[in-house]
């Protein structure tokens, strides 16, 4: 499952990633980020992986990326920071971030706390 709720005073979108996460959930997320207006065009996101098993090939990261990249026109940054505690997330992550290198305005980082992700969230 893959379910998202922004919260104002934060300005941050919560997202969940939870139990068996399909590539088709992932990408309708993208794409409904893409177009919600209510979410500032420099996007700040708290991705909470830990209690999620991706059921995909990382080979598929990439329709993840083109999604991203067709989903950019509405925001001018994207900062990304995503929770998670095991080594299938772990290196879902780790290859994540670097298809993600080459895109300067997305920035992505990897942590094991909450507390260190909304920090980095918070900093400008």
């Amino acid at each position: 499952m893959v379910d998202y709720r922004f919260d104002k005073e934060s300005g941050i979108v919560n997202v969940l990633l939870d139990g068996k996460v399909e590539i088709t959930e992932i990408l309708d997320y993208i794409n409904s980020i893409g177009s919600d207006i209510s979410l500032s065009t420099n996007l700040k996101l708290l991705t909470d992986a830990r209690n999620a098993v991706m059921n995909f090939s990382p080979k598929s990261l990439q329709l993840v990326i083109d999604a991203i990249n067709n989903s950019k026109i509405k925001h001018d940054t994207i900062k990304e920071a995503i929770l998670q505690n095991n080594p299938d997330i772990s290196a879902y992550s780790f290859i994540y971030q670097k298809m993600l290198s080459v895109h300067k305005n997305h920035i992505f980082k990897i942590f094991s706390t909450e507390a260190a992700a909304l920090q980095w969230l918070s900093e400008e």
